[in-house]
């Protein structure tokens, strides 16, 4: 969904940009990112995702649904802080979905 943002990339007075951005693979296996402010969701349907998991040996473990990532603290999405968030992880699923279910992310 295009948003005019060029406003606030060019740093004009008043100007805003994206308050929310969503990630899809095309359809390919309903996976999603989806992103707002520090905080991003991932949501996995693909039967096909996986942890690799490397410790003193290598484990191949299904990857959860969701998970919630602090970009702020965790910019290499290492640690689901979906647990320590309740709130903030039911608000983005609810979002995710309603811009699913709409087919678009544009209001």
């Amino acid at each position: 969904d295009s948003f005019n943002v060029l406003g606030a990339l060019l740093g004009k007075k008043g100007a805003k940009g994206r308050d929310h951005l969503v990630q899809q693979d095309n359809g390919r296996g309903g996976n999603y990112g989806y992103r707002v402010g520090n905080w991003k969701l991932q949501r996995h349907d693909s039967k096909r995702k996986r942890n690799v998991v490397v410790t003193n040996k290598l484990a191949n473990t299904p990857a959860p649904r969701f998970a919630l990532f602090d970009l702020s603290k965790d910019v290499e999405e290492k640690v689901d802080v979906s647990k320590k968030h309740p709130k903030v992880f039911n608000r983005m699923k609810a979002g995710l979905q309603k811009i699913i279910d709409n087919g678009r992310s544009r209001p």
